[in-house]
């Protein structure tokens, strides 16, 4: 029986079961052994991304908390709130215990115990999965939205505060995940099992995953989130750049008294909103050359190293925008101080 680990889209150099023994190949890519990519893999997983995780959850349910108290129905925050949803859910699942269960509990590659019990942990993975998939396109979506509101902001700012509204900013938001969740079912339709006795194998469903609208779908995917997404992105966070050095230094001759805090208040959260484009650019880019590079290197130990990166990248992607909060936002480093205090 083959392991499978989660999805057709999923870049891990398996490896290979049969009636419970397992067999490894001994071949390399750049010194890269099965054997090396094996011990990093676990390595990764079972702590690395766990810790990342634990830490990520906490970050986040700390942000969302104090983005509540800092004015949840300000267009900036309701972004920013938004995303922590997102990356929240993001961590909280990536942990992917029915996975570690399936592939590290003995015997491995299997569920083997009660036949109620097997079909539970199944469920429970398929689900895990699809919060996974679902989270991450939302994260990676979000961005676009900030990138658009910071630029009518900077752009066109009188008339800002009628095109962007807080009503708008949420159903704009609300569309983002209705969208992604309703697309993201065919996660449950991707994934199969066997049972053999009272063991449970998780299987793709390769009448699904091989079909030919299922791939173009799949591809357009990629593409739409991947190249044109991140591109979109990068262009408006130069634009926004340039933008706010061009008015930051034209204020510091013509602004003073109120105005001046008021201006100070709006390039602060300017910079915050840019700063979480900008991590977003940098690390959704990195995952984008290594799957490029993996694409080409077909399934081996190296390529399927790449992923098991690509896969931590983007868990710290969704983990580290807290201390862009606590470096650029006053308030938010006042109720966290309060709440540490208290």
């Amino acid at each position: 029986m083959p392991n499978i680990s989660l999805s057709h889209s999923n870049g891990s150099f398996h490896e290979n079961t049969t009636d419970g023994g397992t067999t490894r190949t001994t071949t390399s890519t750049f010194g890269i052994t099965v054997e090396m990519y094996f011990f990093i893999r676990e390595i990764l997983r079972l702590y690395v991304n766990v810790l990342l995780c634990c830490f990520g959850t906490i970050s986040n349910i700390a942000c969302l908390v104090i983005l509540k108290r800092d004015g949840a129905l300000k267009t900036s925050n309701i972004l920013l709130i938004a995303l922590a949803i997102a990356d929240l859910l993001y961590t909280s699942n990536k942990t992917e215990i029915p996975f570690l269960i399936y592939t590290y509990a003995p015997p491995l590659y299997r569920y083997q115990y009660s036949p109620s019990m097997n079909m539970f942990l199944y469920y429970v993975f398929v689900l895990n999965y699809y919060l996974v998939i679902d989270a991450f396109f939302i994260s990676v979506t979000i961005p676009l939205l900030i990138t658009v509101e910071r630029i009518v902001a900077i752009l066109i700012p009188l008339k800002f505060p009628t095109i962007i509204t807080p009503t708008r900013t949420i159903v704009a938001c609300v569309i983002v995940y209705v969208f992604w969740s309703v697309r993201c079912l065919t996660v449950w339709f991707e994934l199969d099992h066997i049972d053999i006795g009272d063991t449970l194998f998780v299987v793709i469903n390769y009448e699904v995953t091989e079909n030919k609208w299922y791939m173009v779908l799949y591809d357009f995917t990629n593409y739409l989130t991947g190249l044109v997404f991140l591109l979109f992105v990068i262009i408006g966070s130069v634009i926004i750049g340039i933008q706010v050095k061009r008015i930051s230094m034209k204020r510091r001759k013509l602004v003073t008294g109120s105005n001046a805090n008021e201006s100070k208040a709006t390039a602060r959260t300017t910079k915050t909103l840019l700063s979480v484009c900008v991590i977003y650019c940098v690390t959704n880019l990195i995952v984008y050359i290594l799957d490029l590079i993996r694409s080409r290197l077909g399934l081996t130990p190296l390529s399927a190293l790449y992923y098991e990166i690509s896969e931590t990248i983007g868990i710290i992607n969704s983990s580290c925008n807290f201390f862009v909060y606590v470096y650029f936002n006053k308030k938010f480093r006042k109720h966290l101080s309060f709440r540490s205090s208290s």
